[in-house]
C-alpha cells in the first residue's frame, strides 16, 4: 500500500508539473486574440509563471511543515483545477477589462488575473510532497532530487504535448477545461484512496457547479460576425465580416480583407501587379505568405505560373473557402520561406515576399543574407516585390530600403500616406524600365488598367530618404521588433476599435 501511495505521488506530480507548462503555453492563445504574441505577452507570462511558483514554493513548504499529511496534496490541487477550469470562462471579462493598459500592461494584468491562483496552488505541491516523503534527515537530497526530477518530466512533457499536439488541433478553451477536470481527478482520487469520503463527495459537487457555469459573454459591440475560427500552430485564424468587407485575421492581425458587395474597394494587393507590369513578359513567380491568396490568384490570372510558399497548411482550406482562393491551380509548399528558397533550384521572374503581415514580423525573412537568397533565385531582369507594413519615415522602412539598396540597383517604392503606417510596397531589381508609363500601357490590355496604373504611380510613388537612422539589417542584428512596435499598437487598436472585441475573443 505504501509503495502504492508513493507511485500515485509520483504521478501527481508528473501531472501537476503538466498542467503549469500547459497553463503558461496556452495561456499565451487566451492572450493572443486580444493582445497578440508579442514580447510583451511571453514577457508577461514568464513572468507571472516564475512569480507564482516562488510564491507557492514557499506556502506549500510552509503548509506542509505545519501538516505534514497527504490532505496538504489534495486541496491544492482541487483549487487549482477549478481555477484552470474557470481560465476560458473568465477570459473575456479580464482581457476586455484590460483593454484600457494597452498591448504593454494588459498582457500582464490579464495573466495576472487569469493565470496567478492556479499556478501558485499547483506549485504548492513539490514541497509539500518532499516534507511528507522524507523520513530523515539523510533522505532529503534524494528525496527531493527524486520529486522534482518527476515534476519537471511532467513539465517537459506537458510543453511538447501542447505545443505539437493540443494548441494546434484543439480549441484552447478545451485545453484550459480538460487540464482543470484532470487536476479535479486527481484530488478525487487523493481523496477517495484516503477514506476521505465527504470531501470526495464536495470535490465533486463543486467541481460539477463549476464546470457549469457559463462563459462570460461580451454584447455585440459592433455588427462584425465571425464566420470562422480555428487554431494553428501559428495563431489563431479567424475570418470576420463587417457589412461588405471580410478580414482574415491572425491573432487578431488582419491579414487580408476583400469586399464582398458590388463595390470594390482599392487594395494593396492590386498594386502589387506592378511586378508583373514591369517584369517584361514573366513566365514564374513564387509567392511567400499565401493570406486570402488574392496575389497568387492575381498572377495567374495574367498567364503566371506561381508557385507558394506557405507555413501553415490550414491557411488553405481557408482562403479557398472564403477569399474565392484555388488551390488547384498553384504548386503549394508548406514551409519556411528561406528555408524552401535555400533548398531549391528554381528561378523565377517574380518573387513576391508578402509574409509580414504578423505583428511578430519574420525577422529572419528581413535581412540582408535572405534577400540576397532570394535574388540569387531571380532570372535576369526579374523583380522581388515586398509588402511591409510600416511608416515611410520610420527607421524600420529607411533600413529596409537601405538593405535592399546594398543588393540591387533599382527601386520603386509606393505608399498610399508618408505619415502614418500603411502597405509600403518595394519593387526591386537590377533592371527595371527605364520608362516605367510606357512598361506599363505595353502590358495593359486595356486603357482603364493604364489609367489606374498610371494614377498610382502619380499619386503613391515616395522616395525613402536614408540617413543615419537606417541600418543595414543583417542575421546579427535585425531590431525590427522595436521599431515595429508603436505601429502593432496602433494596428490592433484600430482592429479592436472596427471589429469589436466581441469577434476576437468568441
Amino acid at each position: 500500500m505504501q509503495q502504492l501511495t508513493r507511485y500515485f505521488l509520483y504521478g501527481t506530480l508528473f501531472i501537476t508539473g503538466g498542467v503549469i507548462l500547459v497553463i503558461e503555453i496556452a495561456g499565451s492563445r487566451v492572450v493572443a486574440p486580444f493582445y497578440g504574441s508579442s514580447i510583451f505577452v511571453w514577457s508577461s507570462l514568464i513572468t507571472v509563471t516564475l512569480a507564482s511558483l516562488a510564491i507557492g514554493y514557499a506556502l506549500g513548504g510552509a503548509l506542509a511543515d505545519r501538516k505534514p499529511q497527504y490532505t496538504v496534496l489534495y486541496i491544492p490541487i482541487f483549487i487549482a483545477g477549478i481555477f484552470t477550469m474557470l481560465i476560458p470562462k473568465l477570459a473575456s471579462w479580464a482581457l476586455t477589462a484590460t483593454r484600457g493598459l494597452g498591448i504593454t500592461y494588459g498582457p500582464l494584468v490579464s495573466a495576472v488575473l487569469l493565470f496567478v491562483i492556479p499556478l501558485l496552488f499547483l506549485a504548492m505541491m513539490t514541497p509539500a510532497a518532499i516534507r511528507i516523503q522524507s523520513k530523515m534527515l539523510q533522505q532529503v537530497g534524494a528525496t527531493a532530487g527524486r520529486l522534482y526530477a518527476v515534476s519537471t518530466v511532467g513539465s517537459l512533457a506537458g510543453a511538447l504535448v501542447v505545443g505539437f499536439v493540443l494548441i494546434p488541433f484543439v480549441g484552447v478553451s478545451r485545453i484550459m477545461t480538460g487540464s482543470g477536470v484532470v487536476l479535479i481527478v486527481t484530488a478525487l482520487l487523493w481523496a477517495l484512496s484516503l477514506r476521505h469520503l465527504r470531501a470526495a463527495l464536495v470535490i465533486a459537487i463543486i467541481s460539477i457547479i463549476f464546470f457549469l457555469i457559463p462563459d462570460a459573454r461580451l454584447s455585440a459591440a459592433s455588427d462584425a460576425v465571425l464566420l470562422h475560427t480555428t487554431p494553428s500552430f501559428y495563431g489563431e485564424i479567424r475570418v470576420v465580416q463587417k457589412a461588405d468587407m471580410r478580414f482574415l485575421l491572425v491573432d487578431g492581425i488582419s491579414q487580408t480583407i476583400i469586399s464582398t458587395g458590388p463595390r470594390p474597394f482599392p487594395i494593396y494587393t492590386e498594386t502589387m501587379r506592378l511586378a508583373e507590369l514591369l517584369s517584361g513578359d514573366p513566365k514564374r513567380a513564387l509567392v511567400v505568405g499565401l493570406g486570402g491568396g488574392l496575389i497568387p490568384m492575381d498572377l495567374h490570372a495574367a498567364g503566371v505560373a506561381t508557385d507558394i510558399v506557405e507555413i501553415e497548411p490550414k491557411m488553405v482550406a481557408v482562403a479557398e473557402k472564403y477569399f474565392n482562393f484555388q488551390p488547384g491551380l498553384f504548386n503549394i509548399f508548406f514551409e519556411d520561406g528561406r528555408f524552401f528558397i535555400q533548398q531549391t533550384d528554381r528561378t523565377y521572374d517574380i518573387i513576391v515576399l508578402d509574409a509580414y503581415g504578423a505583428e511578430q514580423l519574420p525577422e529572419h525573412l528581413l535581412t540582408r543574407e535572405s534577400f540576397r537568397a532570394f535574388k540569387d533565385h531571380l532570372s535576369p531582369g526579374g523583380i522581388l516585390a515586398l509588402n511591409i507594413i510600416g511608416a515611410v519615415p520610420s527607421p524600420f522602412i529607411k533600413s529596409m530600403q537601405r538593405t535592399l539598396d546594398e543588393l540591387f540597383l533599382d527601386s520603386l517604392v509606393l505608399a498610399e500616406s508618408v505619415t502614418n503606417w500603411t502597405n509600403v510596397l518595394f519593387f526591386m531589381s537590377d533592371d527595371l524600365p527605364d520608362d516605367v508609363q510606357t512598361a506599363i500601357a505595353a502590358r495593359c490590355d486595356t486603357d482603364e488598367c493604364v489609367g489606374h496604373y498610371w494614377n498610382v504611380l502619380r499619386n503613391e510613388q515616395v522616395r525613402i530618404e536614408v540617413d543615419d537612422t537606417a541600418l543595414v539589417l543583417t542575421d546579427e542584428h535585425t531590431p525590427v521588433y522595436y521599431w515595429q512596435a508603436a505601429a502593432s499598437r496602433d494596428f490592433r487598436r484600430w482592429v479592436w476599435e472596427y471589429l469589436g472585441p466581441k469577434v476576437l475573443l468568441e
